[in-house]
């Protein structure tokens, strides 16, 4: 399993077409707030945090990737296919920059922003054991530091979503080690058997505890 993959930064995909009006034209931008928080998979395309984690949805904003404010960009105001949604933060610290300009990429050179849709993330970033996202190759470190994505809530979120698939792992394969002592331990006594049975019982429990509180809602 790749860890990052399941962890991080999923990949994420736009539905083929968003709700418009009668005539054709899109709703207001605020109405596709629910879908684009589906596409965006509830989490924040920036920093990566899942709103289960930092308060529920009311923690994420519509974010115009290409911003509104840019002249050039006037005509995507109400495009759904321009939303993204990310937390207050990341949100408030994004603001209006957009170093690509009106280039169609989203990043020229070593700056400017990652576009999820189009690009996979694991191949900018790597995450350490202590929650810090490492960058890869540009533009990475600039969003790193533009975004304070490793500010110190971000770095423990993502320090625990590891600590805890780590435990979730240790308890498997501790269930696993136990069901191998029986199917290679013939001689053993109903009673030995029976205590087996419920510490692996035990094990595998407290793994989908785990699994359901801590980690369930990233998928």
């Amino acid at each position: 399993m790749n860890i990052f993959n399941f962890l991080f930064f999923p990949s994420l995909q736009r539905r083929k077409e968003y709700r418009k009006k009668s005539k054709g034209s899109y709703y207001d931008y605020s109405y596709y707030r629910d879908v684009i928080r589906a596409d965006c998979k509830h989490r924040c395309i920036y920093c990566d945090a899942h709103e289960n984690e930092i308060g529920g949805d009311e923690a994420m904003e519509l974010d115009h990737f290409r911003p509104k404010s840019i002249s050039a960009y006037n005509h995507l105001h109400n495009d759904p296919n321009n939303l993204v949604i990310g937390c207050r933060r990341c949100n408030n610290l994004k603001g209006n920059k957009w170093p690509a300009q009106e280039s169609q990429e989203s990043f020229v050179g070593d700056s400017g922003f990652i576009d999820p849709f189009q690009h996979p993330r694991h191949e900018f970033f790597r995450v350490s054991q202590n929650g810090e996202l490492i960058p890869l190759k540009p533009p990475a470190k600039y969003l790193v530091d533009i975004l304070e994505l490793n500010r110190q809530s971000r770095r423990k979120l993502r320090e625990l979503r590891l600590q805890h698939f780590d435990l979730i792992q240790q308890l498997e394969q501790k269930a696993n080690d136990l069901k191998k002592v029986l199917e290679n331990t013939p001689e053993l006594s109903l009673e030995g058997k029976e205590e087996i049975n419920q510490a692996i019982n035990i094990f595998r429990a407290e793994s989908i505890r785990i699994h359901e509180n801590n980690i369930r809602f990233l998928l």
